[in-house]
C-alpha cells in the first residue's frame, strides 16, 4: 500500500526486498520519517512520525497517507497526548514502594463543561514510571512508549536526544553500539569514533543500526545538530522550572486498531502478492492457546505458514483452493459444543476488557453461511444490569449470540430458574471470530430491552465523544446510530 503511494521503504528485510524487488535504501538516505511497529496485542500498529512529516500530511488531511479513514472508515484511531521520545516536567501524584512504580502527572488537570468532562474518560494526563519516587517529587521524564486512550504513557528519567544515526545521552559517558550490529570491525570503528567525539563533547553516545552505513563526517554532522537540539531542550527546561508540562517534542504518535473488515481487506491485498489463506490476519493476530491444531503436532500459525508455502508450489488454482479449504476446515473444526470461548471487548477508551469466558451453547460452522456461535456465560452476583436497573443475582446467566461480521450481538439475561430478566444489544465493529476467541471494538452506544419488551438506546453520548476525538469515522458513527435506531424500532433481523 505504501509503495503504491510512492513511499520509499527503508531498511526492508531480505525477504521483503526480494518479494517487492526494492533496494535496502534509496538515495543514500538514513532518515526514517515514519516508523511503524506492531502493537503488543497484535491488533494494530503504532506509528511514529517525525513532526515535519506529520505537519505535511496533516496539511492535506492525510489524503496521501495509505492508512486514513477515507480509505478505511473502520479504522479505530488513538491520538497520543504524550508522543514517543517527548520530554516533560512532571510531578509524582501516586507511588508504591512495594510494587516499585510511580504515577506521574504530565500536564495540569483542567476543568471544563459537561462534554469536556466526558472526554476525560477517553484519554489520560498521566505517565507510568517503573520505579518508586516519593509523592510530590518533580522531575524531568522522557516518553519511552506513547499513551493511547486511557492507557498511560511509559516514562524514563535521564532523557536522551535521538537522531537517525546516533543518540546523545547527556547523563552518561558510555559509548554503546546497537545490538543489531554484529560485525566486529563495524563495532570497533563506531566505538573508536565515539571515543574521539568525547574529546570535545562530554556525552554518552548510542550508535544506531544505520550508523554502519554512514561516513564519520556524516555522523559528526548529526552529533553537532543533536547538540544544538540538546542546548535548546536545556533552555526550555530552565524556563518552566516551577511548572509541569511539555519541554520538547519532535515526533507525533498514533495507534491504529485493525477491525475485522480491515483484516479482511488486508487479506485481499496480501493475496495480490503472495498465496494467502482466508482469515490469515485474523489467525496471526489471535493465536489460540492450544499447542496444536487437532491431530496435528503443530500450532495453527505454523500450519498456516506451511499451507501457504505449499500453495506457492502449486500451479493450478484448484489445488490451491483445496489446500486452503482443508486448512480452514481443520481450523474451525476445533470449535466444539461445551468449549470455553474468550471475549475481547475493546473500548473506545483503549482499554481491553476480557469478559468472563462462556461455553459454546450452539454453533453453525457451515462454510456457505456466516459463522455463528452462541455462548452461555455464568454471571457474577452483585451489581445491576446496565441500562435495566435489575440486580444481578446468584445463579443468573446469559445467552449471547455472535455472528461473524455482524455490527451487534444480543445477550439475553436469565435467572437461575430460567426466567428472562432482559436483553442487551451490544453495538460494535463487525464481530471477529477465531477458533477460541470473539473480539470487536465496543462502540459504547447500546440498546436494552426490559421484561415488558420496551427498548431504549443508552450511552449515545459516548459514541458522540468517539467521533469528536476522531477515534471513529463519521461512517462508523452513522452506522452505529442507524443500527441502534433500527433495533429499537424492531426493523432489524435479530437471529
Amino acid at each position: 500500500m505504501f509503495l503504491d503511494e510512492g513511499y520509499p521503504i527503508i531498511y526492508p528485510s531480505k525477504r521483503i526486498q526480494k518479494l517487492f524487488d526494492i533496494p535496502f535504501r534509496e538515495d543514500d538516505t538514513y532518515a526514517k520519517d515514519i516508523t511503524i511497529s506492531e502493537r503488543w496485542d497484535k491488533q494494530g500498529i503504532s506509528i511514529m512520525f517525525k513532526k515535519e512529516m506529520w505537519d505535511e500530511l496533516k496539511e492535506n488531511n492525510f489524503k496521501d497517507f495509505p492508512l486514513n479513514k477515507e480509505r478505511f472508515p473502520n479504522l479505530i484511531t488513538f491520538h497520543s497526548k504524550f508522543h514517543k521520545n517527548s520530554i516533560y516536567r512532571g510531578i509524582v501524584v501516586k507511588s508504591n514502594k512495594k510494587r516499585n512504580f510511580s504515577k506521574v502527572r504530565l500536564i495540569p488537570e483542567s476543568i471544563g463543561d459537561e462534554k469536556e468532562e466526558m472526554k476525560k474518560q477517553f484519554y489520560t494526563t498521566f505517565g507510568h514510571f517503573k520505579s518508586y519516587l516519593p509523592e510530590g517529587k518533580e522531575g524531568i521524564f522522557q516518553v519511552s512508549h506513547e499513551d493511547y486512550g486511557k492507557t498511560t504513557a511509559r516514562l524514563t528519567s535521564f532523557y536522551t536526544v535521538p537522531g537517525d544515526l546516533v543518540v546523545i545521552n547527556p547523563y552518561s559517558k558510555r559509548v554503546l553500539i546497537s545490538k543489531k550490529l554484529h560485525n566486529p570491525r563495524v563495532k570497533k570503528r563506531l566505538f573508536n569514533l565515539g571515543k574521539e567525539l568525547q574529546r570535545n563533547k562530554k556525552y554518552g553516545f548510542i550508535f544506531r543500526t544505520a550508523a554502519k552505513l554512514a561516513s564519520d563526517e556524516e555522523i559528526k554532522d548529526e552529533v553537532n545538530q543533536l547538540e544544538e537540539e540538546l542546548i535548546e531542550i536545556q533552555k526550555k527546561a530552565a524556563k518552566i522550572e516551577n511548572q509541569i508540562g511539555e519541554i520538547h517534542s519532535n515526533f507525533r504518535t498514533i495507534n491504529l486498531i485493525f477491525t475485522n473488515p480491515i483484516k479482511n481487506k488486508f487479506n485481499s491485498i496480501r493475496k495480490e502478492i503472495v498465496d494467502t489463506i482466508d482469515f490469515h490476519h485474523n489467525i496471526k493476530s489471535n493465536p489460540s492457546k492450544s499447542k496444536h491444531m487437532g491431530k496435528f503436532g503443530a500450532n495453527e500459525t505454523a500450519l498456516l505458514d506451511y499451507s501457504e508455502a505449499l500453495m506457492k508450489k502449486m500451479e493450478e488454482k484448484e489445488s490451491k483452493k483445496k489446500i486452503e479449504g482443508f486448512y480452514l476446515d481443520q481450523y474451525f473444526r476445533q470449535i466444539n459444543r461445551g468449549q470455553k470461548f474468550y471475549i475481547n471487548h475493546l473500548k473506545l477508551t483503549g482499554k481491553v476488557l476480557h469478559l468472563s469466558p462462556g461455553r459454546v451453547f450452539e454453533l453453525n460452522v457451515d462454510p456457505d453461511e456466516p459463522l455463528q456461535i452462541t455462548l452461555k456465560r455464568k454471571l457474577k452476583e452483585g451489581g445491576i444490569y446496565d441500562g435495566l436497573g435489575t440486580p444481578i443475582e446468584r445463579g443468573d446467566y446469559s445467552i449471547s449470540k455472535f455472528v461473524e461480521n455482524n455490527w451487534f450481538y444480543v445477550s439475553e439475561y436469565f435467572s437461575r430458574k430460567g426466567e428472562l430478566k432482559g436483553k442487551y444489544f451490544n453495538i460494535n465493529t463487525p464481530t471477529e471470530i477465531t477458533n477460541q476467541t470473539i473480539q470487536y471494538v465496543d462502540l459504547d452506544i447500546d440498546v436494552v430491552e426490559n421484561v415488558a419488551r420496551e427498548r431504549k438506546i443508552i450511552d449515545k453520548e459516548k459514541l458522540d465523544v468517539g467521533l469528536d476525538l476522531d477515534i471513529i469515522s463519521q461512517e462508523v458513527y452513522d452506522k452505529a446510530l442507524v443500527i441502534a435506531e433500527n433495533i429499537v424500532e424492531d426493523k432489524i433481523n435479530i437471529l
